[in-house]
């Protein structure tokens, strides 16, 4: 069974998630038995990233592009808000073990905040 990851930047559009959800959708149709666990900022449930008994969203707190072009968080200090993305994506690493990690938009995420997950993997 191969184990995937996808790391979405999203935080109010949908566009990076729904980017890995058809890459997902493709993996599970090639190979059904595949685990699929998708990291977004998306705040609200959306239909379309529940993929089943083998796909599982993760959300992390969601990162918001101001008019200056600065990230924030709505509620959590910029650096909380990145600590915390980082950390759920290293326990997704060791919760999870995956095969494959896919990364949209960021390849490091914001301010680096990948990092730690992606050295572990």
């Amino acid at each position: 069974m191969s184990r995937y990851l996808f790391v979405s930047h999203d935080g109010y559009g949908l566009g990076h998630a729904r980017r890995n959800v058809v890459i997902a959708r493709e993996v599970l149709a090639a190979d059904p038995d595949a685990r699929i666990v998708l990291l977004t900022g998306v705040a609200e449930l959306v239909g379309w990233l529940v993929g089943g008994e083998h796909a599982r969203v993760v959300r992390v707190p969601p990162l918001l592009k101001g008019a200056d072009g600065a990230y924030r968080n709505g509620t959590l200090p910029f650096a909380d808000a990145v600590a915390r993305r980082g950390q759920a994506l290293v326990d997704e690493v060791r919760l999870g073990r995956p095969h494959v990690i896919v990364v949209d938009r960021h390849p490091f995420g914001t301010a680096g905040g990948l990092l730690d997950g992606l050295e572990l993997a």
